[in-house]
């Protein structure tokens, strides 16, 4: 088994993403409330808009938003993916629209039930 560690500068990890040839993967923790969390997960083509989405939570900490992250991560790093070098996000705004509507209650949580199957390339 390998071990996969993601380090982050302040210690928090509330944007990760992933690329595998020409496809991302970005992964977000968005505060949704006061003491509420989710993980918003958004994955497509580098060059376009995201083509795949999925939220997840409600988590009632960050830390627990951010160890369903380095889940998700991990797995996608055994698939090839690799962390992209820090820098703006790709898709922070639909990640934005999306927590906006969580709170607006137009959209559950929970979509998807397995956050690496859902962001899977389309056949």
């Amino acid at each position: 088994m390998k071990l996969h560690y993601l380090h982050t500068i302040d210690g928090t990890l509330r944007v990760l993403a992933l690329s595998r040839h020409a496809r991302c993967v970005e992964l977000y923790i968005k505060s949704v409330r006061e003491g509420v969390w989710a993980l918003v997960a958004l994955a497509g083509s580098l060059s376009g808009q995201p083509d795949r989405d999925c939220c997840q939570g409600p988590y009632h900490s960050a830390c627990e938003a951010e160890a369903a992250v380095r889940r998700i991560a991990a797995t996608l790093l055994t698939q090839d993916y690799r962390v992209r070098t820090p820098g703006q996000p790709l898709w922070a705004l639909p990640a934005q629209r999306m927590v906006r509507e969580i709170r607006d209650t137009r959209r559950s949580f929970s979509p998807c039930d397995n956050a690496e199957q859902a962001l899977e390339e389309p056949v």
